[in-house]
């Protein structure tokens, strides 16, 4: 799935990490995952909202 970071400042979408999670999953275990595709991928988590 298909799991949106948003900027904490401006609410804007930062990125989109693509997890493995189902879609009733936590919302904790969604962001941990998008963290790990982030530092997986060098995406920029300055301002994100986790």
């Amino acid at each position: 799935m298909n799991f949106e970071i948003k900027n904490r400042f401006t609410g804007e979408v930062q990125f989109i990490a693509s997890i493995q999670a189902k879609k009733d999953d936590a919302i904790s275990v969604k962001v941990g995952l998008a963290v790990r595709w982030a530092i997986e991928n060098k995406a920029d988590l300055s301002g994100a909202d986790l």
